[in-house]
């Protein structure tokens, strides 16, 4: 009988210090604004329209949200379709693609607190169209700007730093 109050104790425990976590996350996305990659998975790979910069350096794609300060910003987004080297890793967060084709742009936002953006993209007759969209109303945040993803698209990780060196992001 005490074993199973240990084991229940134990649960509500892990399970409320994890609410708290989340509870922490929403605190923090109440005084700043709130970015959403864009990523949408296929059998043949993966489209993704995600936030380049973050802390004014080259940031990594994530899945977590982040949040960003409330100003007017120049947003730089990183487009790039991957194709899957092992078709069985794509579910995965790092799922081990090859970057097919890419291409960079930069959106002007002003970004409020508490408010939730979403990075849109539609791809059409070989053009990526790409906004920003407030995730509450659904409206878009910004006009849409079309990129041609390149086949011969290169990260350079020095130049890009310095991009983002010279943004608000």
């Amino acid at each position: 009988m005490k074993i199973g109050k240990l084991i229940i104790s134990a649960a509500l425990a892990i399970s409320v210090s994890g609410c708290a976590g989340l509870q922490g996350n929403e605190q923090i996305k109440a005084n700043s604004a709130t970015i959403i990659n864009f990523k949408q998975d296929s059998d043949s790979g993966t489209q993704v329209a995600q936030l380049m910069c973050f802390k004014r350096h080259l940031a990594p794609y994530t899945e977590i949200d982040r949040n960003l300060a409330p100003a007017a910003h120049d947003i730089y987004i990183r487009v790039i379709d991957y194709s899957y080297m092992n078709p069985a890793l794509r579910n995965r967060t790092q799922w081990g693609g090859t970057v097919k084709k890419g291409s960079y742009l930069i959106l002007k936002a002003p970004l409020t607190a508490g408010q939730i953006v979403t990075i849109q993209r539609r791809d059409k007759d070989g053009k990526s169209y790409i906004w920003l969209q407030d995730k509450l109303t659904g409206k878009a945040m910004t006009d849409t700007v079309y990129t041609i993803l390149q086949s011969r698209f290169n990260i350079d990780s020095d130049y890009l730093d310095k991009e983002c060196a010279k943004g608000t992001v």
